[in-house]
């Protein structure tokens, strides 16, 4: 049985069936230079997928403004990207749900000033809803 395996190549700069090769995804810190980074894997494809990206790759970041996306437990709200939904939804001692969050196109400014919010709490359970939940559960 032959398996087709969908790899990034180099060569045509796009995503092509490959068989028989398998992909291997390794996770690195962006503050790694990339020159060790090419030392290290010398047959690597490196792809930046952070917000900072400047090819198409930029779409895989978090913060990218795909539009959209649906807010949890919130129908028919919808947000741009889903660190506005992440960081819209967070919940603090002296601050609630920042729903401008879900609409921040521009991959900035979407962190909460801890000082001035105070001590974090979790993340609410939809635009509407009550329950706080803890970091890992939402």
């Amino acid at each position: 049985m032959v398996v087709n395996i969908s790899v990034y190549s180099k060569e045509s700069s796009n995503l092509t069936a490959v068989s028989g090769r398998k992909p291997v995804i390794i996770i690195e810190s962006k503050k790694k230079r990339l020159e060790l980074l090419q030392d290290e894997y010398p047959d690597a494809m490196i792809i930046d997928v952070t917000h900072l990206a400047k090819d198409k790759f930029v779409e895989f970041s978090p913060l990218y403004p795909h539009g959209g996306i649906p807010v949890p437990f919130s129908t028919p709200i919808e947000a741009a990207s889903v660190e506005g939904i992440w960081q819209g939804l967070k919940v603090f001692e002296h601050a609630g749900v920042d729903a401008t969050l879900f609409q921040n196109r521009k991959m900035k400014n979407m962190k909460h000033a801890i000082g001035k919010c105070g001590k974090y709490l979790g993340h609410k359970k939809g635009y509407h809803g009550n329950e706080v939940l803890d970091e890992i559960t939402a």
